[in-house]
């Protein structure tokens, strides 16, 4: 009698959650909930309390862990579907989602292993080919990211991210056609990514075509939120162009957006130096070395503004030593050092006299 008033009572919740079966596995399992209405947390809910009251099962944890990475708590995913994995090592489909889950926390590597794992035991998917190729690219690995996502690429030719990383191989092998042809293809699948706008503006950049650059900058603002990297890129197109002053705006933008970022620093560093605006031109020549210690170029601006502008003949000297030992064959850095050694000394022959 009690088994069967738990039995009614776990069938009404099935009903209450639009639950589906679970993959077979010999013992028998309560009723899972599915990934597919909205209703995850009350299904996270749910699977507790089955996981709690019935013998631990590798599928419960599994759907668990999938439903967590619903909701982006990638963690607790990862320590769902090692549960799962613990209980079956065989589980075709869990080194798949183990995966998706390392790759959230930002552990390539580690991912990467998972996805492999995967394939090892059989699980075929056309997401995977696509995983794969992802981590691939983002560990480096450029023949082998092609490789998979040309694969992903013939099962989901829809699919953003597809297109948008092979676009991002091509440009990585200069292959400019190939590139533009993938982008444009995400550009139409995905219009709103920013993403994607900036890729091809650093193409663009690079080969000298600034009207067509400034074509997809006009397209980006039209579909999307500006990021960091747009408005920097969008700066680089309209100082191409001559709109020094357009580009300066959102050079600034950028800067605002992240402000650690030394390339948009160094841009207001100069435009305020060729304004003749000093201190500001300091603030962020010093900021962009900060935050970039191998920026030669920065230092040896700081030297020429503390030199000739503020009289900083001291700060001067040790910005351009600074610069020359980060390129020790720039043949001026000696003799730009030279020259403010001689102010100082004139500079303190004059106060003994």
């Amino acid at each position: 009698m009690e088994y069967f008033i738990k039995a009614i009572f776990l069938l009404s919740l099935l009903f209450i959650y639009s639950c589906s079966s679970p993959e077979k596995t010999g013992d028998r399992l309560l009723p899972i909930p599915n990934e597919i209405n909205n209703d995850t947390e009350n299904k996270i809910a749910f699977l507790n309390k089955v996981i709690e009251e019935e013998d631990p099962q590798p599928e419960y944890f599994f759907h668990r862990a999938k439903l967590y990475l619903q909701v982006n708590k990638s963690s607790a995913a990862l320590r769902d579907i090692n549960r799962a994995i613990n209980l079956n090592p065989y589980g075709t489909s869990f080194y798949y989602y183990k995966a998706l889950a390392l790759k959230l926390e930002g552990n390539y590597e580690e991912a990467l292993i998972a996805i492999q794992q995967a394939k090892e035991n059989g699980f075929q998917n056309v997401d995977q080919n696509i995983l794969s190729g992802e981590l691939f690219l983002i560990q480096g690995d450029t023949v082998n990211a092609l490789n998979n996502l040309k694969e992903g690429f013939k099962s989901a030719p829809e699919n953003y991210s597809v297109s948008f990383n092979l676009g991002k191989i091509y440009a990585g092998n200069l292959d400019t056609l190939n590139a533009m042809k993938f982008l444009n293809k995400a550009i139409k699948i995905a219009p709103s990514e920013i993403s994607t706008y900036n890729e091809a503006m650093r193409i663009l950049l690079k080969k000298g075509n600034f009207s067509y650059a400034l074509n997809y900058a006009k397209r980006g603002l039209e579909n999307s939120n500006p990021d960091p990297s747009f408005s920097y890129l969008f700066g680089e197109t309209l100082e191409s162009i001559g709109n020094i002053d357009s580009a300066a705006y959102w050079y600034s933008d950028s800067y605002k957006q992240e402000p650690v970022n030394w390339q948009p620093n160094f841009k207001l560093g100069q435009y305020y130096s060729n304004k003749r605006e000093f201190v500001k031109a300091q603030k962020f020549f010093s900021q962009a070395t900060k935050t970039n210690p191998k920026l030669k170029e920065g230092f040896t601006e700081l030297g020429r503004i503390n030199e000739y502008y503020l009289g900083k003949f001291d700060s001067a000297k040790t910005f351009y030593e600074l610069a020359l030992a980060l390129d020790s064959a720039d043949a001026k850095l000696p003799f730009y050092i030279r020259r403010v050694e001689r102010k100082l000394e004139f500079q303190r022959f004059s106060t003994e006299f």
